[in-house]
C-alpha cells in the first residue's frame, strides 16, 4: 500500500508540472513574460535599458506568442540589447556571482541528510521526509560512493526527547517545529526556482521559465525510487518474520 502511494505521489507530481508549464499561454496562474521582473542589485539599470534603449526588442518579443520556434530568437535579440548595454563591470560581477551560485547547492548539500537517511524516514515520517527532499536542492555527490546501512540507525533506541519530559506536548511541540522547518525550506526551494525561472534566461531553452523548478526537484524523484526500495524490503520482512535482513537487500 505504501509502495502505490509513493508511486501514485510521484506521478502525480510529475504530471501536475508538466501539465503547469506544458503550454506558456495556457495557464495565467503564474506570470510567465520575461523581461518584467529582475534581481534587485541591478534591476534599475536592466529596467531602464530594457524600456528604453532596447525598447524596440522589447516590443518584438512581446509581439510574439508564446511557444512559437520564433519566440526564442525574440528573447534572444532582446537578451542580447540589454548586454551590450552593459557596463564590464557589471558582467564581471555577474560571472562571479554564478560561479558562487553554482557551487553553492553541493556546498549545502554536504551539511544536510543522505540519501540513505532521508528514505528510510519514510517508515516513520512519510510527509517529513517529502518535505525535506523537496528542501534540499541537491544531494551530496560524493554520498553516493559511501558504503551506507540504512537500517542501522533503526537498531539503535531513540532517546533524545526521553531527558525532556514524560509530557506529551513537548514532543509534540518538536515535532510541529520539525514540519515547519521542513516545509519552510520546501516552500523557500520552489519559491527561488519560480523567480529564477522568471527573472534569468535559460540559454537553450529561452522562452520558457520552468527548468530550473524541474532541476531542483530532480533529487525528489531519486528520494522517491530509494523510498520505494527501502518499503519494499520492509514489506519483505515483515512477510517473511524469519528473514535476516542483508546489506544488500537494500542496495
Amino acid at each position: 500500500m505504501a509502495r502505490t502511494m509513493m508511486m501514485k505521489l510521484f506521478f502525480g507530481l510529475i504530471f501536475a508540472i508538466s501539465s503547469l508549464f506544458y503550454d506558456s499561454s495556457a495557464s495565467y496562474t503564474f506570470p510567465r513574460h520575461k523581461f518584467e521582473a529582475w534581481f534587485g542589485t541591478y534591476a534599475h539599470h536592466f529596467e531602464k535599458s530594457s524600456t528604453t534603449v532596447c525598447n524596440s526588442t522589447l516590443q518584438q518579443y512581446r509581439n510574439h506568442r508564446f511557444g512559437l520556434p520564433d519566440t526564442n530568437l525574440a528573447v534572444a535579440h532582446h537578451a542580447d540589447c540589454i548586454l551590450a548595454n552593459t557596463t564590464e563591470t557589471i558582467k564581471a560581477n555577474m560571472a562571479s556571482a554564478g560561479i558562487v551560485l553554482g557551487l553553492m547547492p553541493s556546498l549545502l548539500s554536504s551539511f544536510g541528510p543522505t540519501l540513505a537517511e532521508s528514505s528510510t524516514l519514510v517508515l516513520e515520517r512519510p510527509f517529513l521526509s517529502l518535505l525535506l527532499a523537496i528542501g534540499a536542492p541537491a544531494f551530496y555527490p560524493f554520498r553516493a560512493f559511501d558504503d551506507q546501512h540504512p537500517f542501522e540507525a533503526l537498531k539503535r533506541p531513540f532517546r533524545t526527547l526521553q531527558h525532556i519530559s514524560s509530557s506529551r506536548w513537548p514532543h509534540v511541540l518538536i515535532k510541529l517545529l520539525q514540519y515547519l522547518l521542513a516545509l519552510a525550506g520546501a516552500v523557500n526551494v520552489v519559491e527561488t526556482s519560480l523567480q529564477l525561472g522568471m527573472k534569468t534566461v535559460v540559454t537553450w531553452k529561452k522562452d520558457q521559465s520552468y527548468l530550473p523548478l524541474v532541476w531542483v526537484l530532480l533529487p525528489l524523484a531519486i528520494h522517491l525510487f530509494a523510498a520505494i526500495r527501502v518499503l519494499s524490503v520492509v514489506k519483505r520482512v515483515r512477510n517473511h518474520p524469519g528473514h535476516i535482513l542483508q546489506v544488500t537487500d537494500v542496495k
